[in-house]
């Protein structure tokens, strides 16, 4: 009766590991869309026109089951299939390839990336632990050679202990991805703006989020292309609202941007914004008309309506695109007659002063 009682369970046991299959799904990936190529996941939206079953001679039988709802893919009398995928896969920008598998009674998978236009491949060896889903996420770079990774074209499994056409083993493949890490963005820079008070220009920022952020720097344009950096402010470390007064803007339009820097030393710059300002009210230098057919005239009040000491004006006109179209020095009347209408920034320097403003050409 012992005897007897230990066949059938051992035949029970048997039967199990054979026609057993998971009654769970495996864990649904998390990963951001932007950051994978899938082949095979619910999660994501798959390379289209995949064949998961190309006929290669193959014994295994392949069919797409559905487990809790969830698309599975079953390998049945597992010897070798292949996959033919409905696009070319150039992975060499992602990390890692992900699979999740599952297996009763298998116990060596081989995973081979096939690039077809060449004939290279590798392959990675999964050993599935019979007890459940078994997350794999495997180094590309140091598993798979470039050759292979900027062109795959083919998937290849093997059960390297399966007999040709007749094995019993039986595994089922979900979330088939390759996936590379987010970016993670030091900051998330909510609102960036400047306002004139007086003669001083109040320049507000806030952030939403701050990982690994040193601090800013304030960098400042006449021409909108040329920065130089009049500040710094050092990050708090969390969401927080930021301040800094620019006590001598130049007298015209002044341009600013914000030069983020992590404790590592890397740089990510903000959008460009402008402001109108005053200056500090003591100009000596005035650009007008702001409308022109061609003539512009430049007054210096220290040294006299358009004099004849103008020499000391060194003028500069840049493009709506800041490129130096025009260069003069010592002229009080400017003529742009020659450019195409539209708006240009004229810079004067004189005195150790320096003025910007915008002029429009008809």
């Amino acid at each position: 009766m012992k005897k007897t009682n230990f066949i059938i369970a051992l035949f029970t046991l048997f039967m199990f590991r054979v026609i057993a299959q998971p009654t769970v799904a495996a864990t649904t990936p998390t990963k951001a869309a932007a950051d994978v190529i899938s082949v095979f996941s619910d999660a994501y939206t798959n390379v289209s026109r995949t064949d998961f079953n190309p006929d290669w001679g193959q014994g295994t039988l392949v069919s797409n089951i559905t487990v809790s709802g969830n698309n599975v893919l079953k390998y049945q009398n597992m010897d070798f299939q292949g996959t033919q995928l409905g696009a070319a896969i150039n992975a060499s920008s992602m990390e890692k390839l992900h699979v999740d598998i599952w297996t009763a009674n298998g116990v060596n998978f081989d995973f081979y990336l096939v690039n077809p236009a060449n004939g290279a491949e590798n392959f990675y060896r999964l050993t599935p632990s019979q007890s459940g889903w078994v997350s794999y996420d495997i180094p590309l770079i140091t598993n798979f050679n470039r050759g292979v990774l900027n062109n795959i074209g083919q998937f290849k499994f093997i059960d390297p202990q399966a007999s040709f056409r007749s094995s019993t083993t039986t595994y089922y493949l979900d979330n088939i991805y390759f996936w590379k890490s987010a970016i993670v963005l030091p900051i998330e820079l909510t609102s960036f703006t400047a306002n004139t008070e007086g003669s001083k220009t109040n320049l507000t920022w806030a952030t939403a989020s701050e990982i690994n952020n040193q601090g800013f720097d304030i960098e400042r344009s006449y021409d909108g292309v040329n920065f130089t950096a009049i500040g710094n402010v050092k990050g708090i470390g969390k969401a927080a609202n930021y301040n800094f007064v620019d006590a001598n803007p130049y007298d015209g339009i002044n341009y600013y941007r914000l030069k983020q820097m992590d404790f590592d030393g890397k740089e990510t710059r903000s959008k460009v914004i402008s402001v109108q300002s005053k200056g500090n009210g003591t100009s000596k230098i005035k650009i007008f008309p702001s409308h022109t057919e061609g003539v512009v005239l430049i007054t210096n009040y220290e040294l006299g309506i358009r004099n004849d000491a103008s020499d000391m004006n060194m003028v500069s006109v840049y493009n709506h695109v800041g490129q130096l179209v025009l260069t003069n020095k010592g002229v009080n009347r400017l003529d742009l007659s020659a450019l195409p209408s539209g708006m240009y920034l004229v810079q004067v320097k004189a005195g150790g002063e320096t003025v910007t403003e915008k002029v429009f050409k008809r």
